[in-house]
């Protein structure tokens, strides 16, 4: 989630070195739930930030996201909103 040298690359490379025991169809499928993760996210701050302007709650997000992605950690809840909030407020023009 991070920006940086990382930002929007495949997260296979990485998990491989924590975790050698996985598969190359595991690897896939963690780097597309992440995909999907942070995509579905960044839609969810969106459409809030429609809805509530500048201030979008970051606990509203937060508390119907982890519904759906429970293994997301607050470090990346906190990105993925700020990230989010960036291209609303960039794209709606605050």
């Amino acid at each position: 989630m991070e920006f940086g040298s990382n930002w929007l690359q495949p997260v296979q490379s990485r998990l491989v070195k924590l975790y050698p025991e996985l598969s190359e169809t595991e690897l896939e499928n963690y780097n597309s739930k992440c995909k999907t993760a942070m995509t579905t996210g960044h839609d969810h701050v969106y459409a809030l930030a429609e809805q509530s302007g500048k201030d979008a709650s970051f606990d509203i997000f937060a508390t119907n996201y982890i519904k759906s992605y429970p293994w997301v950690n607050d470090k990346n809840l906190k990105h993925i909103f700020s990230q989010g909030m960036y291209y609303a407020w960039k794209d709606i023009g605050w």
